[in-house]
């Protein structure tokens, strides 16, 4: 299953459109769940920066390395939905 199936079976799912066998139904709960365990884990890493490596000087005792500035952590992280709060 992908990405985009898994989402529009989610989509489904909370507005009672969707029509899907157990094993998909099964299978867009697993990638949910993973997702959400993934958050977490991100979550840890919260306030940290995303650097893409650019060049690596060796000048004799001193390593150097640079690295650019690519996102926050932050941005990929999702808002929790506070309880009991409707759309």
């Amino acid at each position: 299953m992908t990405i985009e199936e898994a989402i529009i079976g989610l989509k489904g799912i909370k507005t009672g459109r969707v029509f899907m066998n157990k094993k998909a139904f099964k299978n867009v709960l697993d990638m949910a769940i993973h997702s959400l365990e993934m958050q977490k884990e991100l979550a840890e890493y919260s306030g940290l920066d995303i650097c893409q490596f650019v060049e690596d000087y060796d000048y004799e005792e001193n390593d150097i390395s640079e690295y650019e500035y690519e996102d926050s952590v932050d941005n990929f992280l999702i808002d929790e939905v506070k309880e009991g709060e409707e759309e």
